[in-house]
């Protein structure tokens, strides 16, 4: 939670999240334990939520969930180590986050 705190606060970011979880208050990915409390915070089913991640756990998550996953190969994980875990998309910048997300 600090870690994710200390984040938002030097990004200029907290405002753009409702609500967040980490595993300070839930189970490690890919359990879906923090998909399902920010589904339920916000009122939204899972075909409702996109998971954006950056690794296979995140996609893993996303999929006991039952969410449609966007993977991106600009953080943890390549492309080709993202691909295994079948995610609905692979973006390799923001830009092409955007454009998936149709923003």
């Amino acid at each position: 939670r600090r870690g994710l705190n200390r984040v938002l606060a030097q990004t200029g970011l907290a405002d753009c999240f409702s609500t967040t979880e980490t595993v300070d208050e839930k189970p490690s990915k890919p359990n879906p334990a923090m998909l399902e409390a920010i589904s339920v915070a916000m009122g939204r089913s899972a075909e409702e939520m996109v998971m954006v991640g950056d690794t296979t756990h995140d996609i893993y998550m996303a999929h006991a969930f039952g969410c449609p996953c966007i993977a991106v190969s600009y953080g943890a994980m390549t492309t080709k180590m993202l691909e295994p875990a079948q995610p609905d998309a692979i973006c390799a910048s923001v830009a092409e986050l955007a454009q998936s997300l149709g923003m």
